[in-house]
């Protein structure tokens, strides 16, 4: 998996210029297990978490099978280009993503028995979005130490959270309410 992480990171390096649609800093997921919103209810929560989900599939693919999305293909192929503009709306494609994905991770968050769930996922969403503006900032800058520690990002946010989300989520007691991705 590492291999096919660090293929998905090479892509991320691609991200030079987004800035305007995504926040320069991330915020910090709150603590395992204390709902960050208004309660919700177990069929909210698997919704939210479900979009998450798509939101991340739709950002980077399936980091499983190294298979990228529609979104990430753009983005390799603007880092090869050297357009900025090209480069620029490909980059916010993919931040566009995982900064729903992180939004509906924080809505999920208020069913306590999925808080934790959805805070590893919101954690993933966003620690990959800091790796792709590490990226992008570093190739603005022609720092290649800047693009790998992007890279290290976003390794950083799958061995951190990829396994432990999903893992979660499928243990979360829905009480017979069906997970509509899993």
């Amino acid at each position: 998996m590492k291999q096919r992480i660090t293929g998905l990171a090479l892509v991320l390096a691609v991200v030079a210029g987004c800035g305007d649609l995504v926040p320069t800093s991330t915020p910090t997921p709150p603590p395992v297990g204390v709902p960050v919103g208004p309660e919700i209810d177990a069929a909210a929560w698997a919704i939210a978490m479900c979009q998450s989900v798509d939101q991340l599939d739709q950002a980077v693919g399936d980091p499983t099978t190294g298979q990228g999305s529609a979104a990430w293909q753009e983005l390799e192929t603007a880092l090869t280009g050297g357009d900025e503009a090209r480069l620029t709306a490909a980059a916010n494609g993919v931040l566009g993503h995982l900064t729903e994905g992180s939004r509906q991770a924080a809505t999920a968050t208020g069913f306590p028995p999925g808080s934790g769930a959805a805070s590893e996922l919101q954690a993933l969403h966003d620690g990959l979005a800091d790796g792709v503006r590490t990226m992008r900032d570093g190739t603005l800058e022609s720092s290649v130490d800047r693009v790998n520690e992007g890279r290290n990002l976003v390794d950083a946010a799958y061995e951190g959270h990829y396994e432990q989300a999903l893992g979660q989520m499928r243990q979360v007691p829905l009480a017979g309410v069906p997970l509509p991705c899993g």
